[in-house]
């Protein structure tokens, strides 16, 4: 029976189920991955991290999946786009589960394992899928823009249910593997790891915040003293990211299949400071100077919050050991560089229509 589940409860007690959910199931999701050509792997498998040159991988689910995440932007907008999916669902897999998620009002009292999580809405509520997945393989996400940016998402509609189809009735999907992040904050004094810890898809962030001062920065690569910064922050983005909030400060565009960490500085002191592209294989260490004015600084991952790094502590950054999967299409790069265009209006003058630059 096709079943939608959608209890109101507590925003903070559905985080809090989804996280345990993420810990204890998603770590056995019945698929199967394999590099285009090359044999299967498990989805869990990190050997897979230090191999970045086929990010485009082939999922092959064992079953036809039941339980299915309905994550949407709030609105009219997706809320049409939402019972589109819906019927298309019915009609598809008339067993199936879908829980509804509303980035705005989570509700779905009684979620299980999802094997399919879809995305309804922009880039926002791609972060925010990633976001419910700290400890963790993410399943193969399906998404669909009906968002104000959208450019990590497919636009086509017709792509969209091209690849629900593909899915239900193949059990089979192509899929981008996105890099990652996984960072946490480790005392000097015992080396042990504080609260602040967690996954990022755009970017980690470590700001001055509030304080007037610029923050003195002293950055690491593995173990080495690499530089001292004297600027507002520093970002450290992933190539998805490179079109985030690393591009407002200057940094450089990154095609998504290209590993590595892009490391940013923010409003520095020093022009000479200019953005890095480092291997993904990188471990970036991040700390207050002893000279810092600024006794604290605020981290946050993908635009939210995540905590304080103080003196005597350290921010380690690097590549997470499980990537974010996202449904991809022979073509993709061309519309990654569409999009380019387009959406970013790449090379156009103020005053030129789409597609020509002058």
């Amino acid at each position: 029976m096709f079943e939608i589940t959608g209890a109101q409860i507590a925003k903070s007690r559905l985080r809090i189920y989804l996280n345990h959910l993420s810990c204890r199931h998603f770590s056995k999701i019945p698929l199967s991955i394999s590099y285009l050509g090359e044999s299967a792997k498990n989805l869990n498998s990190k050997s897979r991290r230090k191999d970045c040159s086929a990010p485009y991988l082939s999922v092959q689910w064992s079953a036809q999946p039941h339980n299915i995440l309905l994550s949407r932007k709030p609105g009219a907008s997706t809320r049409d786009a939402a019972f589109e999916v819906l019927t298309k669902l019915k009609s598809l897999a008339p067993n199936a589960r879908v829980f509804a998620d509303s980035t705005a009002d989570l509700d779905g009292a009684d979620l299980t394992v999802s094997r399919l999580p879809t995305a309804l809405g922009g880039d926002g509520t791609l972060l925010h899928v990633n976001s419910l997945f700290p400890d963790g393989p993410v399943p193969p996400v399906l998404p669909l823009a009906r968002g104000s940016l959208g450019f990590l998402i497919a636009k086509n509609s017709t792509v969209f249910h091209r690849h629900l189809e593909m899915i239900m009735l193949e059990h089979r999907l192509i899929v981008l593997e996105r890099m990652r992040l996984s960072y946490k904050v480790k005392s000097h004094s015992s080396n042990e790891e504080m609260e602040t810890r967690g996954v990022a898809l755009n970017e980690v962030m470590i700001h001055r915040g509030r304080i007037p001062y610029v923050a003195v920065l002293d950055l690491g690569v593995e173990t080495h003293h690499f530089t001292r910064s004297v600027a507002d922050g520093i970002l450290i983005s992933t190539p998805t990211g490179s079109t985030a909030y690393s591009l407002s400060a200057g940094g450089p565009i990154v095609h998504p299949t290209i590993p590595g960490l892009l490391l940013n500085p923010i409003c520095p002191r020093s022009l000479s400071f200019r953005p890095l592209l480092l291997p993904s294989t990188s471990t970036i260490q991040v700390s207050l100077d002893e000279s810092s004015r600024a006794v604290e600084c605020e981290i946050s991952a993908d635009g939210s919050n995540s905590g304080i790094l103080r003196k005597r502590e350290t921010l380690q950054v690097e590549q997470c050991e499980t990537g974010f999967l996202c449904a991809a299409s022979p073509g993709s790069d061309e519309a990654w560089l569409d999009d380019l265009v387009d959406r970013l209006r790449f090379n156009q003058h103020f005053d030129a229509g789409p597609g020509r630059p002058w």
